[in-house]
């Protein structure tokens, strides 16, 4: 390489034919450009000290990470120059051409250490076996236009990602490969952000009808592949979807279900039929609210106040920029309640790197300002609840310390400098309370809102 170089940068050349020089030019014009990928797979400039201020001007290759996999692009430039040109400088040499097996045989020890120092045996799949095979089973998979896998993974997006655990990771894929049923889930990359939040919506709680089922082809029931032990370890998020559904076969952990699309808007009615017979059994607090818990024990915040269009709910919403902390609660709250509370907003989600949001709840002792507990999370983490417009609930639990405490909830987003935070409908009530109220138009119920 460095010989190569040499020659480039003084315009020698090995001489010869004019096809040879020619060849000489394009060898050379390839280490070059070779050279110049290698620094970028490496990271230069831009890691040396003040580099990262260029990266402004690089434009879609900003876009660009890992970018180390640009190296082997420079591997195959250098090796082939190097061939060519131990080629011509032994030829017409009596004698020399054994020197050429030398780099051959360097390459091929490379390539059988590579390939026998680490095990590289693919593990034995189950399911393949005659007999064992999913397409096996007294089931018609012809009646389905998708499986969907049970508790759910999703991995693509950069804004949400639920991971995969256990079988569910590998047996809906083999599934998925012999019967020719397409999946609900994903374990790929770049996958678009309206798409995940679909296919959340799909499994997430009852709240709105799943817009995904507007893009289904027919009208096909899916076929519900469930693990009914690493279900329990996500309590009730996932247990409403096998409610209603036909079961078709069963064995250990496993079992299959016929899910009817039908079945989504039986979820929510079943959802909303719960809420309204709880409603009813609760005290009546003043304005119209059923509580479980006295009026001081809970804070609402329509944010009806704030200027702002486009709110989930009301008049007003807070309307922020993105990088900018913005407090969403700072208040001393005069009551004794101590212990486990719930905190809720709505939060537009469906904007880029949005569920990447940093929450940080914070309690301040309200006389010596001591800090009695502080914590953080992000968006994507415990959104539990999404609308078909983009909106998604976010719920998550904290401890109160202190009666007669300040708290403090402040949001920003570190991971993306530009754009709108958009945030509604703050509640925050002691856990496993209640806060509801009828409506004119519908049922309010925890921060849900159920429209007639």
């Amino acid at each position: 390489l460095l010989v190569a170089l040499f020659r480039l940068a003084t315009r020698r050349r090995l001489g010869g034919t004019p096809a040879r020089a020619l060849h000489d030019q394009y060898l050379g014009y390839l280490l070059v450009s070779g050279a110049v990928i290698l620094l970028f797979a490496v990271g230069l400039p831009f890691t040396w000290p003040g580099g990262k201020v260029l990266l402004s001007y690089t434009g879609p290759l900003q876009q660009f990470r890992s970018i180390g996999r640009f190296a082997w692009v420079f591997y195959y430039a250098a090796n082939i120059a190097a061939f060519y040109y131990i080629y011509q400088w032994l030829a017409g040499r009596r004698g020399s051409w054994w020197k050429l097996a030398l780099p051959v045989l360097l390459l091929w020890f490379e390539a059988f250490q590579f390939n026998t120092s680490r095990p590289i045996d693919l593990d034995v799949i189950e399911n393949w076996a005659p007999g064992e095979r999913f397409t096996d089973l007294d089931i018609d998979y012809s009646r389905y236009q998708a499986c969907l896998p049970i508790p759910y993974f999703n991995i693509g997006s950069d804004n949400f990602w639920l991971g995969p655990q256990g079988w569910i990771s590998q047996k809906p894929h083999t599934l998925a490969l012999q019967a020719g049923l397409p999946l609900t889930s994903a374990m790929l990359t770049r996958t678009s952000l309206a798409q995940t939040i679909s296919q959340l919506q799909l499994v997430t709680e009852p709240y709105r009808r799943p817009r995904i089922l507007d893009d289904y082809p027919t009208d096909q029931p899916l076929l519900l592949f469930w693990d009914k032990e690493r279900v329990l370890e996500h309590g009730d998020k996932f247990l409403h979807l096998n409610t209603h559904a036909r079961l078709l076969y069963e064995k250990d952990w496993m079992q299959l279900y016929e899910l009817p699309l039908a079945n989504f808007d039986q979820h929510i009615a079943d959802k909303v039929a719960a809420v309204t017979a709880h409603i009813d059994t609760l005290p009546t607090r003043p304005g119209g609210w059923h509580t479980s818990t006295p009026v001081m024990h809970w804070i609402y915040d329509t944010f009806d106040a704030r200027t702002g269009s486009g709110a989930y709910l009301g008049a007003g919403l807070v309307q922020a920029n993105m990088a900018d902390t913005t407090t969403l609660l700072d208040t001393v709250w005069a009551t004794d309640f101590v212990g486990e509370l719930t905190v809720s907003f709505w939060q537009y989600v469906e904007d880029d790197r949005a569920a990447r949001t940093t929450l940080t709840w914070t309690e301040y002792d309200a006389n010596t300002g001591a800090q009695l507990h502080t914590s953080e999370r992000q968006t994507h983490g415990y959104t539990k609840v999404f609308d078909s417009n983009g909106w998604g609930l976010v719920e998550f639990e904290v401890p109160r310390q202190q009666a007669g405490s300040r708290l403090v909830f402040t949001i920003v987003n570190n991971d993306k400098n530009t754009g709108t935070l958009r945030v509604d409908e703050l509640l925050v009530r002691p856990r496993w309370h209640t806060v509801a109220q009828h409506r004119p138009n519908g049922i309010w119920w925890n921060n849900r809102w159920y429209p007639k």
